[in-house]
């Protein structure tokens, strides 16, 4: 596992060429450390469950720092969603998934999972590939998410690189909300609250009315 200084634009560079080329880096988001690969290319996802640990029946949520590169993976956003400002946050909706996406991304759901965290890194990195990467936490299935590098030590092998963003301080995963329904579904909590998150959805949704 390489290690990768963190803020330096080669990092970004050089973490983003293994994963043109199907490897596995590890990188800090606003929650815990993440794992990415490109979510198009089967054999990083492998490579991905492998490291896991873990089956094709649980989805595999997905970062990425602008709206556009939502469009090869959902099928229909919610009216005014671009509006509603939540991003980004440490929030993560479930959204209609595009069909034909690999298995391993939805879980056999119909369901994709897709957030803009507000963490640089990874933001610059999906800006240098010009998609979305995978934001699976970087931990062994069942084992505490990492918050550092020491922490993934016990998969080191399986990774090929990790940018190092030191220690986070992160105690909450991401809070997950279902959209695909007539309204938000909250389906675990996280970093942020479900009720803060309805009452942003509801002000702009007002706004937006007040304005027709």
């Amino acid at each position: 596992m390489k290690i990768l200084p963190c803020h330096d634009e080669s990092s970004i560079k050089e973490a983003a060429d293994v994963i043109h080329h199907g490897g596995v880096v590890a990188v800090p988001t606003d929650t815990f450390y993440g794992l990415a690969v490109d979510p198009l290319n089967i054999g990083a996802l492998v490579r991905l469950l492998a490291a896991k640990g873990r089956d094709e029946g649980h989805g595999i949520l997905l970062l990425l720092s602008q709206a556009f590169m939502m469009k090869p993976f959902v099928s229909y956003l919610p009216a005014d969603f671009e509006q509603w400002d939540l991003w980004p946050c440490a929030v993560t909706f479930l959204l209609p998934a595009r069909p034909g996406l690999p298995l391993v991304l939805t879980g056999g759901s119909e369901k994709i999972g897709i957030r803009t965290p507000d963490a640089p890194v990874v933001n610059q990195l999906c800006n240098h590939l010009g998609h979305a990467i995978t934001g699976t936490s970087a931990n062994r299935s069942g084992t505490v998410p990492a918050t550092c590098i020491e922490d993934m030590s016990g998969f080191a092998g399986d990774i090929d690189a990790v940018i190092d963003g030191g220690r986070l301080s992160a105690t909450l995963p991401s809070t997950i909300v279902d959209l695909t329904g007539p309204d938000p579904v909250l389906v675990r909590p996280g970093a942020v609250s479900f009720e803060s998150v309805l009452a942003r959805i509801r002000r702009k949704v007002n706004n937006s009315n007040s304005e027709v």
